[in-house]
Parts: structure tokens; sequence; C-alpha cells
């Protein structure tokens, strides 16, 4: 038996489930994509630069570079 072609698989999400206002196919409009992209640009700058920043003194860590 030969598997099926992924064209002829659906998976109707509100038939699952019917809350879901998405499934994993569904694209976000234009608009909520650029503030989906804006919160996980500000996610991602606090977990790279602010979290650091904050603990790096209490580590015993300076802004100063010791490499000469």
């Amino acid at each position: 038996m030969a598997a099926p072609k992924p064209e002829e698989i659906s998976h109707p999400p509100m038939d699952q489930l019917q809350g879901l206002e998405y499934c994993i196919d569904s694209n976000p409009s234009w608009g909520e994509s650029i503030a989906l992209g804006f919160q996980h640009y500000i996610l991602s700058l606090g977990t790279a630069v602010m979290i650091p920043s904050f603990l790096v003194p209490f580590m015993g860590g300076t802004d100063v570079s010791s490499i000469s």
C-alpha cells in the first residue's frame, strides 16, 4: 500500500477542535505578522541583551574589557 501524497491529506482544524482559529498551514495577516515579528524582536532583545546586562554586575563582571 502506497503512502498518501501530502496534498491528499487534509486536517480540517475546525473539525478537530471547535475553538481553533489557525492550523499549522494557516498564515496570519500582514498586520498580525508585523505585530508578532515585533514581539519576537523585543523578546530576543530582552534575552540576548537586557538579561545579561543586568546579571553580569551581580556576578562580579564589569563593562571594562581586560584584553589589551
